[in-house]
């Protein structure tokens, strides 16, 4: 089997998380009717989702827009998030199902895939999982770290 490599993102992935980052403040603000510069916290995320998710589902399927470019906003939102509470990074991980962002930290080697979190929940129709998900992997580095 493969290894799992782990690389820091390069500019071009950088500047996607950024240009994400950027459409997951727009979609808050449409979304919760506050602009803000700062990025929306797991609570609000999980709100911002869940409205989004309603509204998406009620639209006729011709009608419904690519769902993908809102499970990235709000994924990476979400990873950024960790980034800024915990200290993690962004990291890009390859192995044998594919290339895929991710934030890294240690101790434990904790890798966390924010949109493929996202999107599974998505496929799943869950919503308000952000906070608890965020809550519990700061609970397990705050573990981790105390020894």
């Amino acid at each position: 089997m493969p290894e799992q490599a782990i690389e820091a993102p390069n500019d071009a992935e950088l500047a996607w998380i950024r240009s994400n980052l950027d459409v997951a403040k727009r979609l808050t603000a449409i979304h919760s009717g506050e602009e803000r510069d700062a990025l929306p916290d797991a609570r609000l995320l999980d709100e911002v989702f869940a409205a989004w998710l309603r509204e998406w589902t009620a639209t006729p399927g011709e009608e419904r827009d690519d769902p993908n470019a809102f499970v990235n906003a709000v994924g990476l939102a979400f990873g950024q998030s960790l980034v800024d509470a915990l200290g993690l990074e962004w990291a890009v991980v390859t192995d044998e199902y594919g290339t895929e962002i991710a934030v890294r930290g240690q101790p434990g080697d904790l890798l966390v895939f924010p949109t493929n979190l996202v999107a599974k929940r998505f496929e799943s129709g869950e919503t308000h999982f952000l906070a608890e998900i965020q809550a519990g992997v700061a609970a397990r580095v705050r573990e981790l770290r105390d020894g």
